[in-house]
């Protein structure tokens, strides 16, 4: 009986390890990219005085349910990605935001 519970124990101190052991795989990259990612001015709002329209050529999209995400290049170099109501575009369609 004595046994029992001693392996038991052991097997559960050994869980417990593996587990904490294995919970802190993030990657050195992915936290320097997430850093970087926060650091960038990256939405807009109304209340911006820089806020304008943007206008290019899509270059990629993705539907999803109630919205099309799309990524325009104005021909400069320029390229943003914004998210609009669920529409049909075609990849090299000019399009104004």
């Amino acid at each position: 009986m004595n046994i029992r519970k001693i392996w038991c124990c052991l097997n559960s101190i050994a869980l417990i390890a593996g587990l904490i052991a294995c919970g802190n795989d993030i990657p050195e990259t992915s936290l320097s990219t997430q850093a970087g990612r926060q650091s960038q001015k990256s939405v807009q709002t109304l209340s911006d005085p820089q806020l304008e329209t943007f206008s290019g050529k899509v270059v990629q999209k993705q539907d999803v349910s109630i919205y099309t995400y799309v990524r325009l290049d104005d021909g400069a170099g320029n390229q943003i990605w914004a998210a609009v109501p669920k529409t049909q575009l075609e990849i090299g369609e000019e399009i104004a935001l």
